[in-house]
């Protein structure tokens, strides 16, 4: 599976679509999404449920930043892109 670029994708692919706006209201993005506690998550008002199923999609995140792996590193994906293209990776 593919590394989420945006929070957006995040939540899709861990049912968590109807938390954005929460996690808008207080800029949750990549980088701070696995920053944050349970009792964090509880305090912005997330259900245990789906505070549960975040933390597992957060433990499927590459380690490091986000901008380190994500939308910010525009010419290493270009570069992978080519290089399979051409069979060499």
């Amino acid at each position: 599976m593919s590394v989420p670029a945006t929070i957006e994708e995040f939540c899709q692919r861990h049912g968590l679509s109807e938390c954005l706006p929460m996690l808008r209201e207080n800029e949750v993005d990549l980088d701070v999404v696995r920053e944050l506690s349970k009792q964090d998550w509880r305090e912005m008002g997330m259900r245990e449920p789906d505070i549960e199923r975040l933390l597992a999609g957060c433990r499927q995140l590459p380690p490091g930043s986000f901008r380190q792996w994500g939308k910010a590193n525009p010419v290493a994906a270009a570069v992978q892109h080519a290089m399979a293209a051409d069979g060499a990776a």
